[in-house]
């Protein structure tokens, strides 16, 4: 089997030529026979990752609106704010409060 951070296409065996490292935005848990994309919320530009948890949660102000993805997507809109881990650039849930400004980009109120 691979080994953590490694793939083997096509079931292929640790000992082949065929082992691979796992690419950024990706990782590769023990046995993997492909790369599984870092989840939306997070992004990865290192590569040989084995657990989604070493994918970078996306930073407050910025949101990571796809799988796989090696930086985030951009900056939150005007308007709103993106605490860690967002997805969409204009959330739903933090809509900037009234008397505040969330101008673009902003992590919080």
């Amino acid at each position: 089997l691979p080994s953590t951070g490694y793939y083997c296409p096509d079931n292929s065996y640790a000992t082949d030529s065929r082992l691979l490292a796992c690419p950024a935005g990706n990782f590769c848990p023990v046995g993997s026979a492909a790369p599984r994309p870092c989840l939306t919320g997070t992004f990865s530009n290192r590569t040989h990752l084995s657990a989604s948890s070493q994918c970078e949660v996306c930073t407050g102000g910025q949101y990571c609106g796809d799988t796989g993805l090696l930086t985030p997507t951009g900056p939150c809109d005007g308007g709103y704010y993106c605490p860690n881990s967002s997805s969409t650039a204009t959330p739903d849930l933090y809509q900037c409060p009234v008397g505040h400004q969330c101008p673009r980009g902003s992590s919080s109120p």
